[in-house]
């Protein structure tokens, strides 16, 4: 039985400094103020699912919407919720985009 390895994902303001890219940069790729992309690199809040799957979408899948989630579990007691938000997240997301791949 082959175990399936999940590719591991790097957090927002990883990806940025590994590509040399800016928050600037990010708030005009995605279309958003500098103030909410300094809140998804920061991790202090969690975007709609449309901007989640965006910012997955620009990085090529190395920054996930569960990554996202995950950043933003500041504490223990957060964290599962969050991460559960994180795949909900994922899920009507995908939805979203099944809809928009159908039209």
């Amino acid at each position: 039985m082959a175990l399936h390895k999940r590719k591991a994902s790097l957090s927002l303001s990883k990806w940025l400094e590994l590509h040399g890219k800016t928050q600037l940069w990010l708030a005009d790729r995605l279309g958003v103020s500098n103030a909410t992309a300094s809140r998804l690199v920061r991790g202090l809040s969690m975007p709609r699912a449309a901007l989640a799957l965006d910012v997955q979408r620009l990085t090529n899948g190395a920054v996930t919407v569960e990554s996202m989630a995950r950043a933003r579990a500041t504490t223990p007691r957060n964290r599962a919720a969050r991460i559960q938000q994180g795949r909900a997240l994922m899920t009507r997301g995908a939805a979203i985009l099944a809809a928009v791949n159908e039209e």
